[in-house]
């Protein structure tokens, strides 16, 4: 199996499980803010998609703009745009409401046009190197980034939902 299949079999399944995971908590549910400092299930959505939207858009696709800031702009069911740098995280994320039907949509989107630009490419686009905007970080093969950056967010933010579903009475991951 070559870069490209197992990068495709490993962000779909990933994205699959997300949206199952979303796909039975009410509104209260999405927002219940949990004890401490971990964050409600609705800003974990929010940040995944909107992560990957940008991160996408912007390093794969060379600086493109977002989905959330052309065609899906103020339709992606979130009261705030996105976290801002400077403001803390969690006091974004638990000001935020997020509409489950419209960011389904918007999630629906983003996660297809990832998966579409996928079936699209070639062995030496895999391989193209990219550079992420992250301190710290080194150039890595377009493949990889696909492959540890995008899908690995998405399932750690998977566990983190599962988590906070499980506090709440509900069933989290069902595998």
């Amino acid at each position: 199996m070559d870069a490209k299949a197992v990068v495709q079999v490993v962000l779909k399944r990933n994205h699959d499980v997300f949206q199952t995971m979303l796909s039975d908590l009410t509104p209260e549910g999405l927002h219940w803010a949990p004890p401490g400092v971990a964050n409600p299930a609705g800003a974990l959505w929010a940040h995944v998609v909107i992560s990957e939207d940008m991160m996408f858009n912007r390093v794969i696709r060379g600086e493109q703009a977002p989905l959330y800031e052309t065609s899906w702009l103020g339709r992606t069911g979130l009261s705030e745009p996105r976290e801002q740098p400077g403001v803390p995280w969690g006091e974004w994320a638990r000001r935020l409401h997020v509409d489950a039907a419209q960011c389904g949509e918007y999630t629906r989107a983003v996660f297809a046009a990832t998966e579409s630009y996928l079936e699209g490419v070639d062995a030496a686009e895999m391989d193209r190197m990219v550079t992420i905007h992250i301190p710290n970080r080194p150039p890595m093969a377009v493949a990889a980034f696909l492959a540890s950056v995008l899908s690995n967010h998405v399932a750690n933010h998977v566990g983190e939902i599962s988590g906070l579903k499980g506090l709440q009475g509900l069933r989290g991951y069902q595998g």
